[in-house]
């Protein structure tokens, strides 16, 4: 990436750790150890997440020997989080398992709303493990193509992309989530 470039998403980063945006108005803070701010959670908070693809996908170069087992299926799935009607944030999911049918059926990374099982209960359900430790990282990128359509960017406008790798106990990857955060109404904190 050019030095210009990479000096502006770095200014981007910087200014991320403030809680108002150019205009004055507050902006949302996700907590380092989250996706979603914590007061979007509760009903009637405005937040809506639907699913927008579920399919099993051959893993790319990036996600190959990094996640699962090799030869295992991988199930992405996406969401596209607004709050009253407008882009949040989009969520693309990978996740490594023997049972891509459990996926298939409407199990979703982030339901929110009405009954939900609990991280644990979803990742022992999923993977027939217990989860293991997570790994959170973050950072200001370009928005590619069909992620600016999604969140109503341009293409190249900078957003804040959160990256969390679950693994099982025996520290295999199971899922790799990425969260593209429009960066005009949201800020993430660091641990």
């Amino acid at each position: 990436m050019p030095g210009a470039a990479r000096d502006e998403l770095d200014e981007l980063w910087a200014v991320s750790a403030e809680s108002t945006g150019p205009s004055g108005e507050a902006l949302l803070v996700v907590p380092a150890d989250q996706l979603i701010p914590p007061e979007l959670i509760a009903p009637g908070s405005g937040l809506r997440t639907a699913v927008i693809e579920r399919r099993e996908v051959e893993p790319g170069e990036v996600l190959r020997g990094v996640i699962g087992s090799p030869g295992q299926r991988v199930v992405l799935i996406e969401q596209l989080g607004t709050l009253h009607g407008e882009p949040l944030y989009v969520v693309s999911s990978y996740h490594a398992t023997d049972r891509p049918d459990v996926l298939n059926s409407g199990w979703d990374t982030l339901n929110l709303h009405g009954d939900f099982w609990t991280l644990q209960e979803a990742f022992t359900e999923l993977f027939g493990t217990e989860p293991g430790p997570a790994e959170l990282s973050s950072q200001a990128v370009r928005c590619e193509e069909r992620t600016a359509r999604l969140l109503g960017l341009t293409v190249g406008a900078p957003v804040l992309l959160r990256e969390i790798r679950l693994r099982d106990v025996a520290g295999v990857v199971r899922v790799i989530v990425y969260v593209h955060y429009r960066a005009d109404r949201v800020v993430l904190e660091e641990s």
